[in-house]
This record gives structure tokens, C-alpha cells and sequence, in this order.
């Protein structure tokens, strides 16, 4: 199942960078990619789409609610709650 989800969002991934590149709406892909690289145990990846997330939203959002999640789901995978 989450590999399925995983190349249907970087389909969307694509398709959003030719629209909007590092457009808000990337960072909702991005961590959904970061929850499926998780899901499927592979930790290092899902940092690193979190932490991607997390820059876009610094520059776009800062102060956000997002930003705070974003925070938080790094906070989380390094503490192993996921």
C-alpha cells in the first residue's frame, strides 16, 4: 500500500514542481512522502523529506502552524514515537 501511495505522490511531486517550484503546496507532497518512506521503515529517507518540507515552509510560512508540525514530525522520527 505505501509503496503505491509513495509513486503516486512523486508523480504529484513532478508535476508540482513544473507548476509552482518549492510552491507552498509542495511541502504537503513532501511530507507525505516523508510518513510513506517511514511507514515502509526506511528512517533515513523520511528525515529527509521532512527536513526538505521544513525549509520550504521556513521560507514561505515561517512562525506557522505548518512549521510547528513540520518541527514536530522531526522531533517524533528522532525520538522513535512514529
Amino acid at each position: 500500500m505505501w509503496r503505491e501511495a509513495d509513486r503516486f505522490y512523486r508523480e504529484a511531486l513532478v508535476i508540482e514542481n513544473k507548476l509552482s517550484p518549492n510552491g507552498v503546496e509542495i511541502t504537503k507532497t513532501l511530507n507525505n512522502l516523508g510518513l510513506s518512506a517511514w511507514r515502509r521503515g526506511n528512517l533515513d529517507r523520511a528525515e529527509e523529506y521532512y527536513r526538505q518540507t521544513l525549509t520550504i515552509q521556513q521560507k514561505l510560512v515561517p512562525g506557522s502552524l505548518d512549521v510547528a508540525m513540520s518541527l514536530n514530525n522531526l522531533r517524533s522520527g528522532r525520538l522513535g514515537a512514529w
